[in-house]
């Protein structure tokens, strides 16, 4: 017989742990993120990094452009949350002790080029320029410095109403001094992200910093066409593009040398300024983007800030008899003794969660995640623990909200209920086992507490709402229970029929159902799913895109038939269920832009 194991079709996943209708989770051994060990908990518990103000400098004329005025430069990190968000700098100009000017710049903050899938990051650097006012600049040449008092404030509110989720500012007084060609170091302003239809042109301005600089375009974008002028670099979108593209600028400083001499102006490095582009509207996203949902919509198995969850924490993570929705990408609670803590932006700027994918590819910003691991239908419905996160997801009139949701309780109560286990022991995988998992499903009302919760999502959203319920992937934990590879998958084929079938009922257009793509297995799992695949000996259903654990298991297994291997798209860490990185980006791929 082909080897047991167990699969936990997704959602809630936590096949061992328990079940329960309010499941908590905790964490606080180790978390594993770019190799070096660190406390969890400790790491999640510091929270967001604060904004800092650095050393702020005055630029110099650009090249070409004697009537160039200066500026201030006002370098500033800022936490990763605020990341395509708009923060303001603000300047106090004294002299003898009081302001005599106050000037103040808000900018779309970029921390670079955007990249795909997870962003460990904590924190970016971002370099506001800030026009100088008349009385400044006559300052400035009278006495070849400044007096200021500067602040930057970062206030997040992620899901745009009206409370921000968080806040932090810097004040620092500094003085400045105008620039000088022999003044070391160079510091240039950082540009920001810029928005453009698609088919339409865009034009930015070069960057300004402390001494005059040479541009021109290093790396050039991948879906629309640049040109650099005098003071502007200019971009044209393709026609139809949507998303994110980006250009690279390389400048280097031309005219007086500095402090060490003219030899090493001339060799002085290059330095290089990103220019993200984003593609599909002419303004910053309006898009208004909600999740619900269980584990897989949640990410757990991965921290807010970017590390892994280990298998030391798992017994600390799995849901217990309240949930707490630990460990998982969009929460910084990491104890199953709670209280529930979504992080400030919702996991967004992590990028981890599927529906943090999907947004981030697109440049959505209005967003929030609150899904929850473990949770059930019921859970959302009127009278369930979560139903005021649904009721605050629905009031916001989101243009899409989406979710995973069913596989709670019932994969546990079928997987390691006593009673249950006699499913195992039937071999008919299209009658007697069916019946049994079919049966479970009533037990725990599945379907009615689906149609409930669809009729509720259609009843208290706005016509233009568009609704997605995900269904889930066959997931191969490393651990033999009582249920074959075959059967388990069965089990998650019922599940996502009823979902579907659900879906239907309805008789609305605006939810729809949707599959991810196939985590194949890696074995013959005919008649459910065609074997065409060969990687040597025998044909399976393709490379095995299951955990390394389950992998690593299943080429060790001695009676399991041909196995072939593959790129993981689930974490080991829970053994085997849960989507890593690159599986929550396989299944953000089936959704169209928005």
């Amino acid at each position: 017989m082909q080897r047991t194991a167990a699969i936990v079709a997704t959602a809630c996943a936590v096949a061992l742990a328990g079940g329960g209708t309010a499941a908590a989770a905790g964490a606080g051994a180790t978390a594993a993120g770019d190799g070096t060990a660190v406390t969890a908990a400790a790491a999640v518990a510091r929270g967001p990094e604060p904004v800092e103000i650095g050393a702020a400098r005055v630029s110099a004329a650009a090249v070409g452009r004697a009537d160039a005025r200066p500026a201030l430069l006002v370098p500033v990190r800022y936490p990763l949350h605020m990341k395509g968000r708009t923060a303001r700098v603000e300047v106090d100009v004294r002299d003898r002790g009081r302001v005599v000017a106050r000037a103040a710049a808000t900018a779309t903050l970029s921390a670079g080029l955007e990249r795909a899938g997870l962003d460990r990051r904590r924190a970016f650097a971002f370099v506001q320029r800030v026009a100088l006012p008349p009385r400044a600049r006559a300052l400035l040449a009278a006495s070849g410095r400044l007096d200021l008092r500067l602040r930057a404030t970062a206030v997040l509110d992620a899901d745009r109403d009206g409370r921000a989720e968080a806040r932090s500012a810097d004040a620092e007084r500094q003085r400045v001094a105008a620039p000088s060609p022999g003044a070391a170091g160079l510091l240039c302003s950082t540009p920001q992200i810029a928005h453009v239809r698609g088919g339409r042109t865009v034009v930015v301005p070069l960057p300004q910093c402390t001494r005059p600089m040479r541009w021109r375009i290093a790396d050039g974008p991948d879906h629309g066409k640049a040109i650099r002028g005098r003071r502007w670099v200019a971009y044209r979108a393709a026609s139809g593009s949507r998303g994110w593209d980006g250009l690279t600028l390389r400048g280097r400083p031309v005219g007086g040398a500095p402090a060490t001499g003219a030899r090493a102006a001339a060799s002085s490095p290059a330095v290089e300024a990103a220019v993200p582009l984003l593609v599909g509207s002419g303004a910053p996203s309006s898009v208004r983007v909600r999740a619900i949902g269980d584990s897989i919509t949640a990410g757990f198995g991965w921290y807010w800030n970017g590390a892994a969850m280990t298998i030391e924490d798992l017994f600390g993570c799995r849901p217990g008899t309240v949930l707490y929705d630990a460990c998982s990408s969009n929460s910084l609670t990491t104890s199953n003794r709670g209280p529930l803590r979504y992080a400030p932006d919702f996991g967004l700027s992590n990028r981890i969660a599927w529906p943090a994918q999907w947004a981030a590819r697109y440049g959505v910003t209005d967003y929030a995640n609150y899904a929850v691991t473990g949770s059930a239908p019921s859970d959302w419905l009127p009278g369930g623990a979560f139903y005021p996160q649904l009721r605050a997801a629905e009031a916001s009139a989101p243009d899409y909200l989406v979710f995973t949701l069913g596989a709670n309780p019932l994969l546990s109560n079928v997987l390691f209920g006593i009673g249950n286990m006699e499913c195992a022991i039937w071999s008919d995988l299209f009658g007697n086992f069916t019946d049994c998992i079919l049966r479970a499903f009533a037990q725990v009302n599945l379907q009615t507490n689906l149609r409930a919760l669809y009729a509720h999502l259609l009843a208290n959203t706005p016509a233009s709402t568009r609704i997605v319920a995900m269904q889930y992937y066959p997931a191969v934990p490393s651990i033999a229970l009582a249920y074959t590879a075959k059967q388990l998958e069965r089990m998650a084929e019922l599940l996502d029929q009823v979902i579907a079938q659900t879906v239907a009922a309805t008789g609305s257009p605006r939810i729809r159902t949707v599959a991810p793509p196939r985590f194949d297995v890696g074995l013959d799992m005919q008649p459910l799913y065609p074997s065409r695949y060969s990687c040597g000996s025998g044909f399976v259903d393709g490379p095995s895109n299951q955990s390394s654990a389950t992998q690593w298991e299943l080429y060790l297994d001695p009676v399991g038939g041909t196995f072939c291997s593959g790129t993981p798209w689930i974490i080991s860490s829970d053994t085997g269920i849960h989507p890593n990185v690159n599986g929550h980006a396989q299944i953000a791929s089936v959704l169209p832009p928005p």
